[in-house]
């Protein structure tokens, strides 16, 4: 699970959580969430980023591919 505001996300981990604990198909039910992971705001500085050729898609594709889980399958 994943969204643009942590705290909402937060809740609603937690949420989905209490609700898959009142199946019983789910044995062991926990989270890899913790409210202490920092995050980070970035401002991108389009005007800037256009004088030098940088697209601000090509930022966000950047920061995602260093920052995020990507899992490749063979």
């Amino acid at each position: 699970m994943s969204g643009i505001d942590p705290n909402e996300v937060y809740a609603t981990a937690g949420k989905m959580i209490a609700k898959m604990h009142e199946y019983p198909g789910f044995l062991f039910v926990n989270s890899d969430l913790y409210n202490h992971t920092p995050t980070l705001q970035v401002d991108i500085l389009r005007e800037q980023a256009k004088l030098y050729g940088v697209s601000e898609t090509r930022i966000l594709t950047l920061l995602h591919d260093a920052y995020s889980q990507n899992y490749s399958y063979l």
